[in-house]
Parts: structure tokens; sequence; C-alpha cells
């Protein structure tokens, strides 16, 4: 099995583990006992993740980082769930440099891992889909003031489907659970709810940039 294989195998499972013991003393015996470990994700920007909206500069946030986890039932899943955060982020507009809020109301990133072969030589990318609970978006507000009570531009990213692929890779220089996943998701929907002036009047949006992806196996409950 190929590193990218066994990771995209584990980005896309829930193992389950069953163990018998037997009570000698007591004349008893128990019978199988059946927990899920279910792995959880973690993913953080390399360098600089950015967002541009049509006819503005780009939003760039200090930090970037996503958690997820893996199906709740069975072994695999072509699906990964990823709620990300943002902290620090900002935008220069007319030369001066703004505070930026990027708040995701519990919207989440979903990938749908698929796979292509070209004379021999795999391929893994993943279809990008934004996912939101009823009656939320994600929401950016730009400050004039770095105390975030002065707004000056708010836009809205809501729920939507069929967004541009990201490309998934192995990282080589790092232990073998990493996994690069790269973003030119372009085409994404934004509302412009203070339009005109420095806000700008963009309906579309491109995130671009680079996230490590990684997983681990919390410990197990046993049930």
């Amino acid at each position: 099995m190929t590193r990218i294989s066994k990771v995209l195998g584990v980005l896309l499972l829930a193992l389950l583990v069953s163990s018998t013991t037997t009570a000698i003393a007591s004349g008893e015996v128990s019978s199988p006992a059946e927990f899920t470990i279910q792995p959880v994700f973690t993913a953080e920007q390399v360098g600089t993740n950015s967002l541009t909206i049509a006819g503005l500069p780009q939003f760039t946030c200090g930090s970037v980082t996503a958690r997820g986890s893996g199906p709740t039932e069975g072994y695999s899943s072509e699906t990964l769930t990823l709620a990300p955060t943002y902290g620090t982020c900002h935008i220069v507009l007319l030369g001066i440099t703004k505070p930026v809020t990027i708040t995701t109301n519990g919207c989440a990133f979903v990938f749908t891992a698929t796979t292509t072969e070209t004379k021999g030589v795999k391929a893994f990318t993943a279809h990008t889909n934004i996912e939101c609970p009823t009656e939320k978006q994600i929401e950016i507000h730009v400050y004039n003031n770095v105390g975030h009570t002065e707004v000056i531009c708010t836009y809205d990213i809501k729920a939507q489907t069929n967004l541009t692929e990201i490309t998934l890779t192995n990282n080589e220089a790092a232990i073998p659970n990493d996994l690069n996943a790269d973003f030119n998701v372009s085409g994404i929907a934004v509302q412009t709810t203070i339009p005109g002036g420095v806000c700008g009047n963009g309906t579309t949006a491109t995130y671009k940039g680079t996230q490590t992806i990684q997983y681990y196996f919390p410990a197990a409950v046993t049930g």
C-alpha cells in the first residue's frame, strides 16, 4: 500500500476493535466487547492562505486551523468534513491595514475524494462543498479599528456545492500521516452586504493556499 493510498484509506475510516476476556477463577466468560475508535483530523495552514473577493485585495490570516472526524459507522467514507477557525485576519484597503474577523457559525468544508489514473500514475483530488447549519453562513467583517467596534464592510458566504477541486498529496518531508491539501477553490458565491466604496461589489471569491491534514486516534471507550 502506497503512502498516499494509506493516508487516504485512513482519511476515511472508523476502526472497530473487539476483545474477549476470560475470568477463570469465577468460571465466567465475558462476551466479545466491541468499541469504535473514530479518527480525528486536524489541519493547519502552510505559509499563508488567502481569500480574494473579486475586485478587492486578499484577505489573509495569521492562523488557519481546522478540525474534523471520520465516519461514526462502517469502515470507510469518501468524504471528510473539516470545520475551520480563522485568527488574526486582515486586509489592506487603500494602503491601510484593516482588521478582519471570519466567523464560520458552524459552517464546514466537505471534501469528497476521487482518484484518477493516467498511464499508471494516480492522482488524488477532492470536490469541495460548503455546508452550514440552517439559516447560518460564513460572515466576514472588516473593521476600521483594532477594537472591532467600527464595521466598514461585511460579506456573507452561504452553503454551496460543486466548487472546484483541491489536490491531495503526501508530505514527503513529514511523517506518513501528513497530507497536503492544495486549495485553489474559485467561484465561491459571496454576498456583499455593505456594497460600494472600499467594500466593492464582488459576488465571487477564490480561496488559495495549502493546509496540512493529520489524523490521530483518541482513546476508545468500550461499550
